[in-house]
């Protein structure tokens, strides 16, 4: 019987369902694992250990649970901490990374990037001597940040983004001001990163500890990819690489290895990707619904993912994977070029 958080927090629901069908029995430990690598926000990821920890009777790992509690919460307040030659730069979370104000304090940072209403990021940089101008220039410093697009802009003018000096930390939101995520310069290696930079994964921390999963998955499977705190890299459709004989060896040469950690235990999964090509990745098996062709699909699309499975399954032929292949990629151009004339008539 799984925990109560696990069957919570994991992201895919069918996979949680063949835990519950095959009755899995994960130990208090591998259940920390598992939680700690689902890969929630920080807020998140402290609900859920504060929610488990009562519930650990093992000593050691409840030093460690507690341990991680207090690293992720002075590295927030540290995060927070402004003053002195610091300063906070509000932008938006996007590929531009626009500037949205300048602020002294981070509570005022926070406050414009909320008024935004847009998912954002704080940048909090120290200021470097080597630059006397953006040290006499209180302007921008002092006030708490710029509401108007013309201060904006004078700020932008007299202090480039060089001027801010260099980044100290950077924490991501969600709309509604949720952290999304956190990084701080300012914090000193947490021990799971301390023995990941010595490539010593020890498997004594839940950090790192590697966990067999039971696998689900059968080669030419097609899954959907699903994850509380991010996108795929390459599309949510895909074609399962990895069959159970070739997981079963891969496992047991995990096993009986002494560098691997978590992201070992992974699965390989031929993504389709927008442009209409198939492209690798590794992927656990927490971040995997269990796909299936449905009725809404386009045909195009229906049958190149069945064309994919049924040759990682050994049959079908590359004739007709190839045909089905240039079908989808000429659905995608008239779909695109549909787009782009919709989008032309609009601007009429």
């Amino acid at each position: 019987m799984i925990h109560p958080l696990l069957e919570q927090h994991i992201p895919s629901r069918s996979y949680v369902a063949y835990l519950k069908e095959i009755d899995a029995n994960f130990t208090e430990f591998e259940t920390a694992a598992i939680l700690h690598h689902i890969g929630l926000p920080p807020m998140g990821t402290l609900a859920v250990y504060r929610a488990f920890l009562p519930d650990v009777t093992d000593v050691e790992l409840r030093r460690q649970i507690t341990a991680e509690i207090e690293y992720m919460e002075r590295e927030q307040a540290i995060f927070r901490k402004g003053g002195g030659d610091v300063v906070f730069l509000t932008v938006e979370r996007d590929e531009y990374e626009s500037l949205l104000g300048v602020a002294a304090n981070y509570e005022t940072a926070y406050e414009l990037g909320v008024r935004s209403g847009e998912t954002f990021k704080i940048k909090k940089h120290r200021l470097l001597s080597e630059y006397p101008e953006a040290r006499d220039t209180e302007k921008y410093y002092l006030n708490p940040y710029f509401s108007d697009d013309e201060d904006l802009q004078d700020c932008v003018k007299t202090c480039k983004m060089a001027d801010f000096g260099f980044e100290i930390g950077s924490a991501s939101f969600e709309k509604d001001g949720s952290l999304y995520h956190l990084y701080s310069q300012e914090m000193e290696a947490s021990q799971s990163d301390k023995e990941n930079l010595k490539h010593l994964y020890s498997h004594k921390l839940f950090t790192n500890a590697y966990i067999d999963y039971p696998n689900p998955f059968e080669c030419g499977d097609l899954v959907e990819f699903v994850h509380p705190n991010e996108a795929k890299t390459f599309g949510d459709l895909g074609v399962v690489n990895t069959s159970q004989a070739d997981w079963a060896k891969y496992s047991q040469k995990v096993r009986n290895g002494t560098c691997y950690d978590q992201s070992d235990a992974c699965i390989t999964v031929e993504w389709l990707t927008e442009d209409g090509h198939f492209s690798h990745d590794h992927n656990p098996f927490i971040f995997l619904e269990r796909g299936a062709l449905r009725k809404e699909m386009p045909r195009p699309l229906r049958e190149l993912l069945r064309a994919g499975s049924e040759m990682m399954r050994g049959a079908g032929s590359l004739e007709w994977y190839g045909i089905c292949m240039e079908n989808y990629r000429e659905w995608l151009r008239r779909e695109k070029e549909h787009e782009q004339k919709q989008k032309e008539n609009a601007d009429l």
